[in-house]
Parts: structure tokens; sequence; C-alpha cells
């Protein structure tokens, strides 16, 4: 957007061949100023295939996050080969014959590796810690229908956890799952489903589980458990707005801008078809703000303390400011890699897969010296 102008500006810049370069977010002039200042910056780097080699953020940010830059380098089939962090740690990968991944190893020189059936679905992780590496271990089972029927957990030769998932649907839902904890036998979970595939039952072998139930409308709306709470009501757009206990308001977005336990509920046989809570009780409102993009920003608890939040150009959160405390968060790509303090010290870094939200290991205040 060149030549535009405002607060809630974002900027783009690409390279010829269109990769995203930079994104700046709430740019304070125009996208042409080059001395301009702005909330979030990142910045994008390429090789000659368009592959992304570089991703960082921009020193110009007044919001305080640190300047990184994370780097990546790849094999002959384009598969991720290292990655090098902030920290100019390492990060390596190794890849089979048929371009699975076959393992990662953190700066630390922590490994985990994996291994595939026939089908090419993994079949065990062996982890890094704890000691002896590779100890810890989890192994997949699956059916010819390539659901999963048991999911095993051992340190050496000892079984810590095992759960079997032997029964199905005639659509996929689960319906049994079996617990042994080492070597003790714990019990079955049990889950039952209508015609149209809703949970409506679940049992559980623990005492401290209690059975499950549940009853919904038409369209699906969830209206009973068998929690102590009394029946819960939706509006016309199929959002809640008492579950029993507390009552909800939205925004003409349909964000959930408020929750508390009202001072006089409404009447649930039947539910109207709208309420707004006629006023909170003390000490339960909880209000939430969203930015134009829907996105959260300021949650104001019962104690009438604050947590304020903040966005990159890609959506992706970069800071909790929770009463003064802040946490700053570095990202590679989808995923969670860094965070820091607000002084922008490095509290914790995550090894993960290739996957989103494939957690490995993470660890505290990493230094590689």
């Amino acid at each position: 957007m060149p030549g535009a102008t405002g607060s809630g500006l974002t900027c783009y810049s690409y390279d010829l061949v269109g990769n995203v370069t930079s994104v700046k977010v709430k740019v304070s002039t125009n996208c042409t100023d080059a001395g301009a200042t702005f909330e979030s910056g990142l910045s994008f780097g390429y090789d000659l295939m368009s592959r992304q080699t570089s991703a960082g953020t921009l020193a110009q940010s007044t919001s305080g996050q640190p300047v990184t830059t994370i780097g990546f380098s790849y094999d002959a089939d384009s598969n991720r080969w290292t990655m090098t962090d902030p920290q100019n740690g390492i990060t390596n990968y190794t890849y089979d014959a048929l371009n699975r991944l076959g393992s990662i190893s953190n700066p630390l020189g922590q490994l985990t590796s994996f291994s595939y059936d026939t089908l090419s679905r993994r079949r065990t992780i062996s982890y890094p810690l704890p000691p002896p590496p590779g100890s810890l271990q989890s192994t997949i089972g699956y059916d010819t229908a390539s659901q999963l029927t048991s999911l095993a957990y051992t340190l050496g030769a000892a079984n810590l956890l095992t759960l079997g998932y032997t029964q199905y649907d005639e659509v996929g839902n689960r319906r049994t799952i079996t617990e042994q904890h080492g070597t003790n036998p714990v019990g079955t979970n049990t889950y039952g489903y209508d015609n149209l595939y809703r949970e409506t039952s679940g049992t559980h072998p623990q005492p401290s589980n209690p059975p499950e139930n549940y009853t919904y409308d038409a369209v699906g709306n969830r209206l009973t458990s068998q929690l102590p709470v009394g029946p819960s009501c939706v509006d016309a757009a199929n959002r809640l707005f008492y579950d029993g206990t507390y009552g909800y308001t939205y925004d003409a977005d349909g964000n959930n801008t408020l929750l508390c336990i009202p001072t006089s509920p409404p009447s649930t046989a039947p539910c109207p078809a709208t309420w707004v809570p006629p006023g909170c009780q003390v000490g339960t409102t909880i209000s939430q703000s969203f930015d134009n993009e829907n996105r959260l920003i300021q949650v104001t608890l019962p104690n009438n303390t604050t947590v304020t939040y903040k966005y990159d150009g890609l959506g992706r959160r970069i800071e909790k400011n929770e009463v003064g405390t802040i946490t700053r968060y570095i990202y590679d790509n989808e995923n969670l890699f860094e965070t820091f303090t607000g002084n922008n010290v490095l509290q914790q870094r995550f090894t993960r897969g290739l996957g989103v939200d494939e957690l490995i290991s993470f660890d505290w205040g990493m230094s590689y010296t």
C-alpha cells in the first residue's frame, strides 16, 4: 500500500518473483518512508529456488521485540537441512530415501529419531531425554484404515504408559481406550454417540473422572452435561449466552466481549431467544477486547488487572503483558520457537518436528557454551 498513511497501516514488500520480503505493522507514516517506525516488522530472504533462507524481526519496531534472524538451508530435494537460530546454534535434519524425516539434532546435540512403516505412517519416535539418549521411545500402531490402535511409551525395557484404541464406529469415532500405567492395567474408557455422531456419553475407570453425558439441540449446540450446572442457552446465531453459571455477551463480529455470573440468571425452561446479563456479581466479570482483525488484544480480569497482547504482520502473537510482566515470542513459521523476557533475555527454546505443534522438547535459558 505505498503512499497510504495511518496508525493502522500494514506495509508489504516483495522481491522480483513475488516473494514477500518484509511485513510492517502499524507504520507511523507511509510505506515508502524508509525511516518510518512500526509496531512490529518481519523480514524474509530466499534463494534462487524461492526457498526461504532467513526469517527475522526488524530493528525499528516500537514494540520492543528482540532483533532476531533464523537461517535455513536445504538438501537437493528441498528438505530443510539446517536451521540456525538467533544464538547461532544449529539444528540439523536428516531424511531417509523417501524424504521422510529421519532425525532432528538440536544445538545441544539432543537427537530425536523417527521410523516409519511400509505405508509411511510414523511408527516410532526416540527422544533425547532422559539419558541415555534414545531410551525414551514412543511406538504407534495402526489398523488397516490407518486409525490409531495403540500408543506405548517405554523407557529402556520398562513400560511407562500403554494406550489401546481398540474400537471405532463406522465413521471413525473412537469407542474405547484402554489404559495401562507401567505394568498395572487401569481399565477402559468408553464413548457413545448419537445418530449424528455427536458424543453423548463417556465412562472412565478412574473414580476421579466421573461419567459423562451430553444432550444437544436441533443444530448441534450442547445443552446439558453431567456437570452440576443448569441447562445452556444459545441465541439465533448459535452463540452461548448462558451456561448455567456464566452469562456471555458478544460484539458484532461474534467475539466474546464479556462473561460473568449474572445477578439474575435467565429462565432456561425454555431459554429466551436473546438475553444480556442485567448485571454481574461482584468479582466475577471478565471483559475482552479485540482489534479490527478479531484478535484478542486485552483481557480485564475480575480483580481489575489487565493482560494485553500484540501481534505481527502474519497474525502471530508476539507479546503478552500480564500486569507488567512481559513475555515476547519468536516463531519458526507457524510454530513458537523462542520466548524472551521483557528485557529480551532468552527464556525458552523449543525443538519441534516439521509439522504444526509437533513439540519434541524445550529448554530454559539455552546456552551453547
